[in-house]
């Protein structure tokens, strides 16, 4: 219908998994939104994986890591 859905200019982004969905910044960064569109971890990821059994796999600094959907880090 020509409504605008989206002002924040994604480069890429992931599928919805768990509500949850990755998406790609113009500094290159990944980080993840639900589905109003609102910030749930801001972008600060080299990469990002979707979430799967509420944890996702994500590559900060060269460094693969389990974050849950708070952005903690997992052991």
């Amino acid at each position: 219908e020509g409504n605008i859905l989206n002002e924040i200019p994604y480069i890429d982004a992931k599928s919805f998994s768990e509500g949850v969905a990755a998406v790609q910044i113009s500094n290159e960064k990944w980080g993840y939104i639900d589905v109003n569109n609102e910030w749930l971890i801001t972008p600060q990821f080299k990469h990002a994986y979707p979430f799967e059994n509420d944890k996702a796999l994500v590559e900060l600094e060269d460094t693969m890591l389990w974050i849950d959907k708070n952005g903690k880090i997992l052991p």
